[in-house]
């Protein structure tokens, strides 16, 4: 967190729903109920924490990770170190005035989240089935239970 006057405040917080909550709490704990929020775009790992900020009213901007790193670079920020991640973020959000993500809507997230699930069993599923074809014979009887469970799925 950057304050007003320039002071900076960290604190770590796990990537799951309880440490989004506990993010969102804290945050308003001291009393920021309005911020603009800048943090790495990390694929998959990012969105469940950007969403959660952004349902709680806060603006999010989601930047790319080879923008922070030059502008670390540029502020002289050698050191990589969730501490110092967190103030080059910190100070980008504020220099830089990033354009505010949108989250989706909740049931495009919904929709999101099946087609994942059903690429990840269809991946296991390929990958049951081949390895059917080159195990032995007292393996194949619990693949082949596996495979079966997955083509239920």
């Amino acid at each position: 967190m950057l304050r007003p006057d320039g002071r900076h405040r960290t604190k770590k917080f796990a990537n799951t729903t309880k440490g989004h909550d506990e993010l969102v709490s804290w945050l308003k704990g001291h009393k920021i109920d309005h911020a603009h929020i800048c943090i790495e775009a990390t694929g998959t790992y990012m969105e469940p924490v950007a969403e959660c900020l952004y349902d709680a009213g806060y603006i999010v901007s989601v930047i790319n990770p080879a923008l922070g790193k030059a502008f670390a670079q540029s502020e002289g920020l050698r050191n990589k170190t969730d501490t110092v991640d967190a103030r080059m973020l910190a100070e980008f959000c504020r220099q830089k005035r990033s354009a505010a993500w949108e989250a989706p809507h909740p049931l495009e997230r919904a929709l999101r989240a099946l087609v994942v699930r059903h690429q990840a069993l269809t991946d296991m599923h390929t990958q049951e089935l081949n390895r059917t074809e080159t195990a032995r014979e007292v393996q194949r009887r619990a693949l082949m239970l596996t495979f079966c469970g997955l083509k239920q799925s």
